[in-house]
């Protein structure tokens, strides 16, 4: 069936904020005195971030809040993306081509409502996306299915009319249970990611375009 529409991941796929979402976290943890393990950080990428505070309390056997942490890592966030964030190279352009050229766009991010709109608007990018989903909007979080299929959902299509484009492996998971298209963009700072189960893997997130038909 004819690829319609396309489903995009932000961290790590538009917005180059994977490594200013690591400092981030790392940053409010260290300050309750918890050093997260290289394992965590890779499993951390593509996730809720009450799902990676929930498991990195539980394992240490700490009880403190996760609404107080996500609030002090909200505020650290905020001023590394005023000051650093820029969007992935060449991710923009195809946008706008996407939107040119008829498809439907969605965005769905696993990141909470108040960290996406931060990005969103610090890009500009809101103007193009027809529905966007974010991690306050599911029970389940990537590799679940669910935040794909609601994105669809909303934007009338069925799941086998969609690619979806992914960075992180529970992303490109995520999609494929989805029974949607996975392009998995190989992103320089999303690292050790097992990727390989996408339909396509990319260098250039511009490439997308060559794996619609």
């Amino acid at each position: 069936m004819k690829i319609r529409a396309v489903i995009f991941d932000l961290d790590g796929v538009i917005a180059d904020s994977e490594p200013l979402s690591g400092e981030g976290t790392k940053m409010v943890l260290e300050r309750h005195g918890i050093t997260m393990t290289d394992m965590e950080r890779k499993e951390a990428i593509g996730r809720r971030l009450p799902d990676i505070f929930s498991d990195v309390l539980e394992v240490r056997g700490k009880k403190l809040s996760i609404e107080e942490l996500m609030k002090e890592r909200d505020r650290i966030f905020e001023g590394l993306v005023r000051k650093h964030l820029k969007a992935i190279p060449g991710s923009l352009e195809l946008l706008q081509w996407l939107k040119d050229n008829g498809y439907r766009l969605a965005l769905a991010t696993s990141s909470h409502g108040s960290k996406m709109q931060l990005e969103v608007d610090h890009l500009g990018i809101g103007k193009f996306f027809d529905v966007v989903v974010c991690g306050d909007d599911v029970r389940k979080g990537k590799p679940d299915p669910e935040i794909f299929l609601k994105a669809a959902e909303k934007l009338g299509m069925k799941p086998e009319e969609c690619a979806v484009v992914e960075d992180s492996e529970f992303g490109v998971q995520a999609a494929k249970f989805a029974g949607m298209k996975a392009i998995a963009f190989d992103s320089p700072n999303t690292h050790n990611q097992d990727i390989s189960g996408a339909d396509a893997i990319i260098k250039d997130i511009g490439e997308v375009k060559e794996h619609l038909e």
